[in-house]
């Protein structure tokens, strides 16, 4: 792995947690070979938030 490369990995799991509020595991990360994999997987975990919601929660992050 080049060096400098875990700084980069860990800067791009702290973006993704400030732009969606999502929290990615580094592993995750690291593991994923291409930027559009890391987009489909915190796509899934995005989903798997939301379907966790109850009708009053998501209605509190819509109306908050």
């Amino acid at each position: 792995m080049p060096p400098g490369w875990y700084l980069l990995v860990t800067r791009v799991v702290a973006r993704i947690r400030a732009g969606v509020g999502l929290d990615v595991p580094i592993r995750d990360a690291f593991e994923l070979s291409t930027v559009s994999a890391l987009a489909a997987r915190v796509e899934e975990l995005l989903v798997a938030e939301i379907e966790a919601l109850s009708e009053d929660e998501a209605a509190d992050r819509l109306d908050g």
